[in-house]
């Protein structure tokens, strides 16, 4: 099974990278550029891709944009689940 989430997240890669070790604590991964491989120990692996960074303006606020694909292959549903949670949590504003 494969499933793609994409999603925007309003992050730079400097601190997507920053906090990428305490979203995958649990996991082997490795980076190259742009991309994460990441072995969840489970039934599968997830791929994540960063986009270009971009810049939103709104009104005098201009905030940094970057788009994150999660290709999550060979997975159950219920560790799909289970990754995003930990990821999601990560991830959040205000120290997750």
């Amino acid at each position: 099974m494969s499933i793609t989430i994409n999603r925007e997240m309003t992050i730079t890669h400097a601190d997507f990278f920053r906090i990428l070790p305490k979203a995958l604590r649990n996991c082997d991964y490795t980076v190259s550029s742009d991309e994460v491989q990441v072995k969840t120990g489970t039934d599968g692996r997830v791929i994540i891709l960063l986009s270009e960074e971009k810049r939103r303006r709104i009104g005098s606020i201009s905030l940094p944009v970057t788009g994150v694909e999660l290709r999550f292959e060979g997975m159950s549903e219920q560790s799909t689940r289970k990754f995003l949670a930990g990821f999601d949590r990560a991830y959040q504003k205000g120290g997750g």
